[in-house]
């Protein structure tokens, strides 16, 4: 009954119908006005029997039987559902079987049941399928006819039901239904109610934000503007003539006591007296029944996304003839966004009082923080201006607390500016290969020497193979990892730290993870959960202690976030605590699983290559550049590494020095006079030319790169020149090899004069360089720049006087490479400016990039040479390793003596390198010897040069000829002599050791202690 109740109008006529439809049929088929398919078949059977006998008798009495046969055959042929028939002869039993015999045998088998008594007597009556017409003769029976039919008992369902007299009154019963729903359908729409209302007024509803909604008295809907119909998720027309309390309906109470949600049963029926009161409760139906308005009722209700929505109802009842409610017009006033906005507020509000007592303690901390590294600062400032220190060594004490103290400043700073960064949404993360085993060895490297100061153990350990290279941002992973063991160190008074290293399988694929484990004073759950919030620390008592903002664990937290990552922490008091940094573990394209071994050796490889410079012997170099600071600056510094140095002015003279000679590389200017970079680069390669050609370019616009490659050059390097990076570039082209470089004494450090480059608008103070600021040989190149630049500053205030942008953007292209090379980093800047304004002539743009330029020529001090140490002998005077080793060369040595290694003995830190070459030597002599036994050239020439960069590195320079030697060899492919350089090789080897000279050793054993407790 419910079912039937919930269906609409338009379904109940078309049932009506159709059930009308069906049982006029049924009344034809009582009343036989349907024929009987079956029947009809059966009649037409018995008269072709009938038809059958009276033929036969009459071929009997004339004696044809021929004839019998063939009007037979004729029969069979004639009607399709008669398959054959058999004529028997009863005087002698003789059988005329015609038409297909097995099917006839088929027919019998399934006409006659075998089971039955009447199985003897087969034959001797007819069924609807077989009928025996009996024939006479004479007044006897002569025999009979057998008429066999396709049955008309059907088996398959299709048959079956076609068969059967009712199966057109169902199929007439079923198309009528669709037929007349489908076409109640169109009829009703044009019925409508809501039809009634003209378009232009539905148009006018549909415009109105609020939902409308009107009702019969039935409770049915009769008209829903489209706010509505979005609403439910549900059409316009497919709305009309559904209950309006289909919908889950929920009452508001309001701030009343009883204050529940009162439901509405869709299943109810509207009839029942128990759901009654329930149902007046709605809005609408207080209107219908009272015939009152219903203002400001709140409702919620549930939309078509499943999200719970609250509107305030408004119910106006339209009234009929009778004075009663004949519908009720309801609209809906969307209110949750209200009620959102007033919860956030109210958050809000409860943010705002949080955050102010943040800020309050923030300030409070930030005061403190601040204030003691400021009075350390300007009192030990305030002692040195007065001149209350009495000796040199005071002196230095006050400045290194001076110094700790604004670096201490500095790194909270940063802090802040971090986290600052962090919470606004501006702290980008780079993704860019990073070696994850070297940048914890660094923060280890840094921080032993803090973990020394308080007396406990620092170790680095590495518990499964790890990818020497993944994506990621190692500054960002340094940061972290160095806060991290940072505070372990602080917060550890005895025992060790360990920073444990490993890779492990998640669910979402490869993890690596750093392990900072501590023996410190460990912390509660509940100081856990809270220790990654800004400016919060486990309790008071750690900022009384040890001191602190609060911030390192914070930022370390939300840098990991960034980076993919997080920081797990487990800690139980007085135990200690573990800090996981988890990081996703992308390992670069073509990047290696190293063992514990490989990553160790490599950490050492890195070290030694921070400390060491490139040297390429017997290599020539064209430095091509109009700027004679340009070229002065490259021949120093290429000269140093022991390349040979020609120069050039522009590209045509640098085409005429390279066909008159011959270079193993070119270092190109791209803007020269006369002819530049691309012309002239061009005219090389269509020489032939096809060594290395490095274009040296100020400019560092996007897609330049392109430009200058596809113009031949085979590489490309800004200005200002970063020499390191232009010495590797060589060394890599160039097959050089790294020495290493001893580092300078603390004295020499000292005394050296330093001047630091002050670039603000408001400084009058003078603008040293710094290249002279470290090294005096750079002192000439400095003073022609300053010359020229001198000289140049007229003709570049005349150039913007007459307008001549061209000349003056070329003049301050020269200024934006050329003053970054030479030292005075402080003019590229508002160069590239003036150069930009140049170009795209900008007049009002000029001014003040060349008011800049000015005040800073204003400022312009080359350098002080007389007070800077020269570097050749700051080198002799730090360090007695070279003289060691040259005192091999130039007096005659015991050939059974050591050979000390030079790395060792300025630093006994190396040990563990130094073991490791020998070791490395030790398996390649073997493999040496193999090869020059076999005449691998390729294999030869591969170890000698290993050996020849290598041993000098570490310290063992006795190697450097006879490698080279033997190096040489093996390029031009000549056996001879190669077995008495590997025999001299493999002397030398027996004699390396890592032990010291006897007059070093008090040295060595003074760091000796330090070595072992850092290893």
């Amino acid at each position: 009954m419910k079912i039937l109740r919930s269906l609409s109008a338009r379904m109940h006529l078309a049932m009506g119908l159709s059930s009308l439809t069906v049982s006029i049929l049924m009344l034809a088929v009582f009343l036989k006005l349907i024929p009987n398919t079956a029947q009809i078949h059966a009649e037409n059977r018995a008269t072709i029997a009938e038809s059958v006998a009276s033929a036969v008798t009459l071929f009997l009495r004339d004696d044809n039987f021929k004839n019998i046969s063939e009007h037979l055959s004729f029969l069979i042929e004639r009607n399709s559902d008669l398959v054959g028939s058999k004529i028997l002869r009863v005087s002698d039993g003789s059988n005329v079987v015609l038409g297909d015999e097995a099917e006839i045998d088929r027919i019998f088998a399934a006409s006659y049941d075998q089971s039955t008594e009447a199985a003897s007597e087969q034959g001797t009556y007819s069924t609807r399928d077989i009928l025996i017409v009996p024939l006479t003769r004479g007044g006897e029976r002569w025999g009979e006819v057998t008429l066999v039919y396709s049955p008309l008992e059907y088996r398959g369902i299709i048959d079956r039901l076609r068969s059967s007299v009712y199966t057109p009154v169902v199929f007439t019963g079923f198309i009528a239904f669709l037929l007349f729903y489908w076409y109640l359908g169109r009829m009703l729409k044009q019925l409508n109610p809501s039809s009634a209302v003209p378009g232009r007024v539905r148009s006018a509803l549909d415009t109105i934000a609020e939902a409308l909604l009107v009702t019969d008295r039935n409770g049915e809907i009769v008209l829903a503007n489209k706010a509505f119909s979005n609403l439910v998720g549900i059409s316009s027309e497919e709305l009309v003539g559904k209950s309006s309390d289909t919908f889950k309906w929920e009452l508001d109470v309001g701030k009343s006591d009883s204050s529940a949600e009162i439901s509405v049963n869709n299943d109810s029926e509207t009839n029942d007296n128990d759901n009654e009161d329930e149902g007046l409760e709605l809005p609408w139906h207080v209107a219908l029944s009272t015939a009152n308005i219903v203002q400001n009722s709140l409702m919620w209700v549930e939309d078509h996304e499943g999200k719970r929505r609250k509107f305030l109802v408004n119910c106006s009842p339209v009234m009929g003839t009778d004075d009663s409610a004949g519908g009720v017009l309801t609209s809906f006033d969307d209110i949750t966004l209200l009620e959102e906005i007033e919860l956030e507020l109210i958050r809000s509000k409860e943010e705002a009082e949080s955050a102010n007592d943040a800020k309050s303690s923030f300030l409070s901390k930030m005061s403190h923080e601040i204030r003691t590294p400021m009075t350390a600062i300007l009192g030990f400032t305030e002692v040195l201006r007065r001149g209350y220190d009495s000796d040199a060594q005071s002196s230095r004490k006050h400045l290194d607390t001076i110094a700790s103290s604004g670096e201490h400043l500095l790194e909270l700073i940063n802090d802040i500016l971090d986290i600052s960064k962090v919470e606004s949404g501006v702290l980008e993360v780079e993704e860019i290969p990073c070696k994850p085993y070297i940048v914890a060895h660094d923060v280890f490297t840094v921080l032993l020497v803090k973990a020394n100061e308080q007396s406990i153990g620092l170790n680095i350990n590495i518990q499964s193979d790890l990818p020497s290279e993944i994506l990621s941002d190692p500054s960002r992973v340094r940061q972290i990892i160095t806060n991290l063991v940072g505070n372990a160190i602080k917060f550890t008074s005895e025992g060790q730290v360990d920073i444990n290293i490993y890779t492990e399988t998640a669910v979402d694929g490869q993890r690596i993870r750093f392990d900072i484990v501590d023996s410190g004073i460990g912390m509660t759950p509940e100081q856990c959960d809270s220790i990654f919030e800004a400016f919060v620390q486990a309790d008071s008592s750690i900022t009384r202690r040890f001191g602190g903002t609060g911030l390192g664990l914070s930022i370390s937290k939300k840098l990991a976030l960034a980076l993919g990552g997080d920081i797990i922490v487990t800690s139980k008091p007085g135990v200690g605590s573990t800090f996981q940094l988890d990081l996703p573990c992308q390992v670069v394209e073509g990047a290696t699983w190293m063992s514990e071994a490989e990553l160790v050796a490599m950490a050492e490889q890195a070290y030694v290559d921070e400390n060491s410079s490139w040297r390429i012997d017997d290599k020539s170099v064209l430095i091509v550049d109009d700027g004679v600071e340009n070229r002065e600056l490259l021949s120093l510094v290429l000269g140093e590494m022991g390349l040979t140095i020609e120069c050039a002015e522009n590209g045509k003279e640098g085409v005429d020095k390279y066909s008159a000679g011959e270079y193993d590389a070119v270092l190109m200017d791209i803007n020269m006079p006369v002819m530049d970079g691309y012309q002239a680069v061009g005219l090389l390669r269509e020489m032939g030319v096809e060594v290395p050609v490095v274009a040296l370019t100020a400019n560092a616009m996007k897609g330049f790169e392109t430009k200058v490659l596809e113009a031949g050059f085979s590489h490309y390097m800004t200005k200002p020149i970063d020499i390191d990076k232009l010495s590797a570039l060589l060394g890599e082209l160039l097959d050089g090899h790294k020495e290493l470089v001893e580092p300078k004494s603390k004295t020499e450090v000292v005394n050296m004069d330093i001047k630091p480059v002050v670039d603000t608008a408001d400084e009058t103070d003078e603008l040293f360089n710094e290249l002279t600021s470290k090294d005096a040989r750079f002192k000439p190149m400095a003073d022609t720049f300053v010359e020229k630049l001198t000289g140049l500053v007229p003709e570049m205030l005349a150039a913007i006087k007459d307008g001549d942008m061209k000349n003056l953007a070329l003049h301050a292209h020269w200024l934006k490479g050329s003053g970054g090379s030479v030292g005075f980093k402080a003019f590229t800047r508002p160069a590239e400016k003036l150069e930009n304004a140049a170009n795209a002539g900008e007049l009002d743009d000029l001014a003040e990039p060349m008011e800049k330029i000015q005040e800073l020529v204003k400022r312009l001090n080359p350098g002080q040479s007389d007070e800077v140490i020269p570097k050749s002998a700051a080198v002799k005077s730090s360090t007695d390793v070279n003289d060691i080793a040259s005192a091999s060369e130039e007096s005659p040595v015991d050939s059974n003596s050591p050979i000390y290694s030079s790395l060792i003995t300025g630093n006994p830190r190396m040990v563990k390198i130094v073991e490791a070459f020998i070791t490395t030597l030790k398996d390649r002599l073997i493999q040496i010897e193999q090869t020059v036994a076999d005449k691998q050239y390729d294999e030869v020439r591969h170890h000698a040069h290993w050996l020849k960069g290598s041993g000098g590195t570490v310290g063992f320079k006795d190697f450097t000829k006879p490698a080279g030697r033997l190096e040489e060899l093996a390029i031009s492919e000549s056996y001879e002599g190669m077995n008495e350089l590997v025999s001299e090789i493999a002397s030398l080897t027996a004699r390396l050791t890592v032990d010291v000279p006897g007059d070093e050793q008090d040295k060595f054993d003074d760091s000796e202690p330090e070595l072992r407790k850092s290893a």
